[in-house]
């Protein structure tokens, strides 16, 4: 038994099982609300949780590939709880898969500029940023507050 956030992936995982072919939407949403909830977990939740959502993560891509909002939530929920630069690793070949999948959607490059970030790694995040802003720039907006935390990090800002 675990929290209530536990129970809630307890109840979704059986309702994957009863509906397999219908699960991707259903697990997309309950990767993003996991992230969202993710500060508000006590320790003994984020342990189980992280028991729990690898395997349905896996399922997921498995069914559909392709499915960028699938990869996207599972990506966000993997940078939120990862607990170092080194665990981030394991989450280059998700992103290396987003970017086949879906090159040019901001979300994209959102995780690819977090993850640079995340790493260490401002001037590439920058990059990340710069790059999709000069294409598209009304998604400026969107990069606001990481392009102020990695802007800490680069000699004159990341504009």
């Amino acid at each position: 038994d675990g929290g209530p956030l536990v129970q809630e992936i307890d109840q979704a995982k059986r309702s994957f099982r009863e509906f397999p072919q219908l699960a991707t939407l259903p697990r997309t949403i309950l990767f993003t609300q996991v992230t969202q909830r993710w500060e508000e977990a006590s320790p003994q939740e984020r342990l189980q949780v992280l028991e729990l959502l690898p395997v349905e993560g896996d399922l997921a891509i498995s069914a559909e590939p392709m499915n960028s909002r699938a990869l996207v939530s599972i990506i966000s929920f993997l940078q939120t709880a990862a607990p170092s630069r080194e665990a981030l690793a394991g989450v280059d070949p998700l992103l290396a898969q987003l970017r086949r999948v879906a090159p040019d959607r901001i979300e994209t490059h959102m995780l690819l500029a977090r993850q640079a970030f995340m790493r260490g790694d401002d001037e590439k995040a920058c990059e990340f940023v710069t790059a999709y802003v000069a294409q598209a720039p009304q998604a400026a907006r969107h990069f606001a507050e990481l392009q102020q935390a990695i802007g800490e990090g680069v000699p004159g800002g990341c504009r």
